[in-house]
């Protein structure tokens, strides 16, 4: 993916693939230094905490609307989901450079990710 400015933008994915305690974190880093964390919670809560009762894709759907939320990247990281299961996020800087090249921390459960690059 090439942005604008001609510099291609990083990517990351995370990939869903069972349970999840609430309280369990996930810290998002965008190419200005925008970071967020997001915390895995109950139905009903508001970004930037996420659901994570239901299915793997109901997880992954979860922590999409909240990255994509005002209170989450808002648009400066976006965020596509597929995969097996559709349990897989692919997140994409929306601002090229190496700036991008974050790394993801997270201790969720049955999760895996890859550091933007």
């Amino acid at each position: 993916f090439i942005t604008d400015q001609g510099h291609i933008a990083a990517t990351a994915t995370i990939t869903f693939a069972g349970s999840i305690a609430y309280d369990e974190t996930i810290t998002i880093i965008s190419t200005d230094g925008t970071s967020r964390t997001y915390t895995a919670r109950p139905p009903g809560v508001d970004p930037p905490h996420f659901n994570v009762d239901g299915g793997f894709d109901d997880k992954a759907t979860a922590l999409k609307a909240a990255i994509e939320h005002a209170s989450g990247h808002n648009g400066k990281i976006t965020v596509s989901q597929g995969g097996s299961g559709n349990a897989v996020l692919t997140l994409t800087q929306a601002v090229g450079g190496s700036s991008g090249n974050t790394t993801i921390t997270e201790n969720l459960g049955n999760t895996t990710k890859t550091n933007f690059r």
